[in-house]
């Protein structure tokens, strides 16, 4: 079980998301690595989020602090 402590970085909203969407995320991890602090590491992933019409709506780069 890991625990998500800090959002570092989010990028590019494409277009709306409108009430009665029916959405999804796309995640793929670009990399993950150890910091030099032991049992903690940084996770980057990119991140699509897609509605019903298969339109990106939010496109977005996530660096996270877990743990």
């Amino acid at each position: 079980k890991t625990t998500g402590l800090a959002l570092l970085e989010v990028t590019k909203n494409k277009a709306p998301a409108f009430v009665g969407d029916s959405i999804h995320c796309v995640v793929s991890v670009e990399s993950s690595r150890e910091t030099s602090k032991g049992g903690r590491g940084i996770v980057i992933t990119n991140n699509d989020i897609i509605n019903q019409k298969n339109d990106t709506v939010i496109s977005y780069r996530a660096v996270r602090l877990m743990a």
